[in-house]
C-alpha cells in the first residue's frame, strides 16, 4: 500500500457534507474528505460513525474522501490515522446542508525521524502500523523482492531501507500474528520516498504464501512488456474504476504492451476468472502487474490459473495471458 510523501506536520482538516436523502428512516448520506493543511488529500484514514443505532467504520479513498449514511439527530465521528492524534466530533444531522472541519494533531515523536531531508541518501524511509488500532509496529520484517536486503521496524514502527540507486521497488512485510502483504513504490533519481503502511490481523493462509513467492520471482524478471505501477500512476486523469485507469494512464503504450480481451485477472494471488477490470474500483487498489501475452516466462500464473490455461490458448507457450494481477490496500 504506498501514499506517497509522508505528509506535512500540523493538522488535518476534516470537512464533512451532510447531503439529504430522504426516507422512511430520516436518514442522511453524509460525506466528508480528509485533507493536511496543505491540502493534500489523505487516503486510507479510518472514519469511525457513530449514530441513533448506527456504528460503522469507513475508509477515505485515494482522493481523501468517504460517505456514510446516518440517521438524522446527534452523531458522531472517530478520525484516526497513522502518525496522528484520533479526534472524536460530534455534531447534529439536520437534514440542511452541513459545512464543518476538524483538525488532527501529528505524532510528532513516531514519524518525525523518518520525514528527513534526503540529501545524499537514496531510499526509502517509513513506517508501520496496524490497520484497526493505527498502532505503530515494532519488529515487522521487510524485505526486498528484487534485492538481498532485510530490514526490521524499530519500537516506534520506524524503518529505512538503503537503496544503491533510484528504482522501482517491491517490497514484503511479515509480523507473527498479522497477514503479510506486498507495497510497492518508485524512488525517483536522487531522492528518498516517505510510505506509511497498515497491516492486517491474521495468520498467512498457504495460498497466499504462494502468492507472494511467486511476486517475488516475477519482479525478478520483469522487464519488456510488463507493467507495475501503483494507484497514484494510474489515477492520474480521474479515472475511478481500474479498467479506465489503466487505459487512460497510457502506461500500457509507454512499455509497448497490447492489453486484448479477455484478461486473465488475478486478485490479491487468487484468480478471478469472468471478473471483469471495470469492477474493481480504483480506490482499493494498492498496485498492479500487468504481463503481455506470453512474456511471464517465470509460468506462475499459468500454473495457479483453473483449468491450468488461460488466453493464448491455441499456443504451447508457457506464458499465455495477458495477465492483470491486482494487489488490493486491504489484504
Amino acid at each position: 500500500m504506498c501514499f506517497g510523501n509522508l505528509w506535512p506536520i500540523g493538522a488535518v482538516a476534516l470537512v464533512i457534507l451532510s447531503a439529504r436523502n430522504v426516507d422512511a428512516q430520516q436518514r442522511e448520506l453524509v460525506r466528508g474528505t480528509v485533507r493536511s493543511t496543505a491540502g493534500d488529500s489523505i487516503p486510507n484514514a479510518r472514519v469511525r460513525a457513530l449514530g441513533l443505532g448506527v456504528d460503522t467504520i469507513v475508509r477515505t479513498d485515494f482522493r481523501g474522501r468517504f460517505s456514510v449514511v446516518l440517521p438524522r439527530g446527534r452523531a458522531q465521528l472517530v478520525t484516526t490515522m497513522l502518525g496522528f492524534m484520533p479526534d472524536s466530533t460530534s455534531f447534529e444531522i439536520l437534514g440542511a446542508d452541513t459545512l464543518f472541519s476538524v483538525q488532527l494533531r501529528r505524532l510528532a515523536q513516531q514519524i518525525a525521524e523518518v520525514t528527513v531531508r534526503a540529501e545524499a541518501w537514496i531510499g526509502i524511509r517509513g513506517v508501520v502500523g496496524d490497520e484497526q488500532t493505527m498502532a505503530p509496529l515494532a519488529g515487522v520484517q521487510i524485505r526486498s523482492m528484487k534485492r538481498d536486503v532485510r530490514v526490521v521496524t524499530d519500537s516506534l514502527g520506524r524503518f529505512e531501507f538503503p537503496l544503491p540507486k533510484a528504482e522501482l521497488s517491491t517490497l514484503q512485510l511479515s509480523h507473527a500474528g498479522y497477514l503479510s502483504r506486498p507495497a510497492m513504490t518508485r524512488v525517483q533519481r536522487g531522492d528518498t520516498t516517505s510510505l506509511v503502511l497498515l497491516m492486517k490481523r491474521g495468520e498467512d493462509p498457504k495460498q497466499l504464501r504462494f502468492a507472494l513467492s511467486d511476486l517475488s520471482h516475477r519482479m525478478a524478471w520483469a522487464g519488456i512488456g510488463t507493467l507495475v505501477a501503483n494507484r497514484a500512476q494510474l489515477s492520474r486523469y480521474g479515472a475511478r474504476t481500474l479498467e479506465d485507469g489503466i487505459f487512460l494512464s497510457g502506461l500500457l503504450t509507454q512499455r509497448g504492451i497490447q492489453l486484448t480481451r479477455p484478461v486473465c485477472l488475478f486478485v490479491n494471488g487468487e484468480a478471478q476468472p469472468n471478473r471483469p477490470l471495470w469492477s474493481i474500483e480504483l480506490a482499493s487498489v494498492d498496485f498492479i502487474e500487468v504481463w503481455g501475452r506470453n512474456t511471464e516466462q517465470f509460468g506462475s500464473f499459468q500454473a495457479r490459473w483453473p483449468g491450468g490455461r488461460c488466453g493464448a490458448a491455441a499456443t504451447t507457450h508457457r506464458g499465455g495471458g495477458p495477465w492483470v494481477s491486482v494487489w488490493l490496500i486491504s489484504q
